[in-house]
């Protein structure tokens, strides 16, 4: 079975609070110039936390560097992380989508992320005007 995890931001930042205080927060990190945003995963429950991790960490690592395609290995998998370049929406949030094909212990299996950058809000709430 499948289920919707939402991981926290990238570069082990995460941020908790809400309203004024992450507003504050945000233009610190951007003040600093750091690049900052979230990562959404939709995966097979069974693969081991520690392995979600590194294949999200990948997925932002690409996202930064503007890669298309990795091969990807871990202790129990092995496979693909690619992207087409697509921008897909969850929720209020918008960002490149990026998926991975992998050989498991367990057999085949796939995964989505969702990178969204918020950097200068350039993946933020989409307006409906």
């Amino acid at each position: 079975s499948l289920c919707d995890t939402a991981l926290g931001s990238w570069a082990g930042i995460a941020i908790q609070n809400v309203g004024t205080a992450q507003s504050r927060y945000e233009n610190m990190l951007e003040h600093l110039g750091m690049r900052w945003g979230y990562v959404f995963l939709r995966a097979a429950s069974h693969l081991a936390e520690d392995d979600l991790m590194q294949l999200m960490t990948q997925a932002v690592e690409m996202y930064l560097q503007g890669e298309d395609e990795r091969n990807v290995k871990g202790s129990d998998y092995d496979g693909k992380l690619y992207t087409e370049r697509k921008y897909e929406l969850l929720g209020e949030f918008g960002g490149q989508r990026f998926d991975v094909e992998i050989d498991t212990i367990y057999g085949r299996d796939k995964a989505t992320f969702l990178v969204s950058e918020q950097t200068k809000g350039v993946g933020s709430t989409i307006s409906l005007n």
